[in-house]
């Protein structure tokens, strides 16, 4: 694995009407490495804009991730995300179902045989997300300490079923 040290970044893709489908790829892709990230903006990009996937590590404080689609931020299995006094705002809803999520974290690729993902999220907003601040979803170890995570007013996922919205949604 190599370590990355970033200080003062901004990452902008310019925003589009168009429909797609999302690749979780789109985002700022992290494997095999450790990243140290302060002062790090993501805004306006097709996927999350951070993504932290198997045997990978990104720690971020100060950073500050808006209107991005799907998740500002996404670890799955094998992954581990620390993100310490950031802001995450206007999440996207775009055009994949449960898109619009402040912090997504998943527990896919257990089945690959990576650990479990690792979700540490210390005095941070997470606000005006549409599916909510935080969805955890299955096995993995998440410490929230500190926070401002405020729900969104759910989405219309089919004529009259309204999911999520919540601060904090924990799933199997």
């Amino acid at each position: 694995g190599q370590i990355v040290f970033m200080s003062d970044v901004f990452c902008k893709v310019p925003a589009t009407t168009e429909s797609y489908t999302l690749s979780l790829h789109d985002a700022l892709p992290i494997t095999e490495s450790t990243v140290i990230a302060h002062n790090l903006t993501g805004r306006g990009t097709d996927g999350p804009a951070l993504a932290v996937y198997t045997d990978a590590v990104l720690e971020c404080s100060d950073g500050t991730l808006t209107d991005n689609a799907f998740a500002g931020a996404l670890v799955q299995a094998g992954g581990a995300l620390v993100l310490e006094e950031s802001v995450i705002e206007g999440t996207l809803p775009g055009s994949s179902e449960g898109a619009g999520l402040g912090v997504f974290m998943s527990d896919h690729g257990l089945e690959y045989g990576a650990g479990p993902p690792t979700l540490n999220l210390q005095d941070s907003t997470v606000r005006d997300n549409e599916m909510g601040a935080v969805y955890i979803q299955g096995a993995g170890t998440y410490q929230l300490t500190g926070n401002a995570l405020s729900g969104g007013t759910g989405l219309d996922v089919a004529t009259g079923l309204w999911t999520h919205g919540d601060a904090v949604f924990v799933t199997a």
